[in-house]
């Protein structure tokens, strides 16, 4: 299966969704099968931002946040730190990563439900916009 996802008006996206090429408002990803498309949520945003947790690394890890302001995407450079160490620190733990990529999906939002769902390369967690 192709998956592929509109992003109308420019928004910016986030997604452990393999291969990413993008035409116009057109965002096309490799071909997966259908249960990694179930298992791989699409952030998309106005007020976006993404943060590599482990640049040069493999796997990699990202932070992909939408927000309902700008204001909401800023963060301490100690929160921020917070998130390196949080998937050094999990690599410490576990010995070992079981997926190709992750990305922490994150929403800060007062206009969404507020909960996390883990998925297989990635997680949904959606929060307060001034959290």
């Amino acid at each position: 299966m192709i998956p592929s996802v509109d992003a109308a008006l420019g928004l910016e996206f986030g997604t452990a969704l393999p291969g990413a090429k993008q035409s116009g408002d057109s965002i096309a990803f490799d071909p997966v099968s259908l249960d990694t498309l179930v298992d791989s949520p699409v952030i998309t945003g106005r007020y976006f931002r993404a943060i590599q947790l482990t640049p040069g690394e493999k796997p990699s890890h990202e932070v992909d946040i939408a927000a309902d302001s700008e204001a909401a995407l800023a963060m301490t450079p100690d929160t921020e730190m917070q998130l390196h160490r949080l998937v050094a620190e999990t690599g410490a733990l576990f010995g070992f990563r079981h997926y190709r990529d992750y990305h922490f999906l994150l929403t800060l939002s007062d206009d969404v439900a507020h909960f996390g769902l883990e998925h297989h390369e990635s997680s949904d967690d959606r929060v307060d916009a001034d959290s």
